[in-house]
């Protein structure tokens, strides 16, 4: 196997891994809504889908570039680790 191709798997592998803990991490830090719970939450503030656009912030391109800085970290981190 060539330098280049070990390289490449080593690199998806750790792609692979590292997504599996995010999600992992991801289910830890939720925490677990009884459903007597949700339905006061619902009381309180209403369901998402009724919201109006004043009341309704976009939050989508800030996560994506959050998400695509925190992965060239981990990639930069991982990199300097076996280069």
């Amino acid at each position: 196997m060539e330098i280049q191709e070990l390289k490449a798997l080593i690199k998806e592998t750790m792609r692979e891994v590292l997504q599996e803990e995010k999600l992992l991490l991801c289910q830890i830090l939720i925490p677990y809504v009884s459903d007597e719970e949700q339905d006061e939450l619902k009381a309180e503030f209403g369901v998402p889908s009724e919201y109006t656009d004043d009341e309704v912030v976009e939050m989508t391109a800030w996560g994506k570039k959050c998400q695509s800085c925190f992965a060239k970290k981990q990639l930069s981190f991982w990199k300097n680790k076996f280069v």
